[in-house]
């Protein structure tokens, strides 16, 4: 199965969010304000996060 890069942000609820287009795809229990907080992490750590997605997924 192949899956684009995407990471899951944890706090009181989850956000998974693609790194390729910063939307986020699903969340589980996260409000709005947890959405926007979540997202503003990852677009902040995207380069980060994309190697390193990489790295563990090739």
């Amino acid at each position: 199965m192949i899956t684009s890069p995407h990471v899951h942000v944890f706090g009181d609820g989850e956000c998974k969010i693609e790194l390729e287009t910063l939307k986020v795809v699903r969340t589980v229990d996260a409000n709005k304000a947890e959405s926007r907080r979540a997202l503003r992490i990852v677009r902040n750590s995207r380069d980060i996060l994309m190697r390193r997605w990489t790295e563990l997924h090739g």
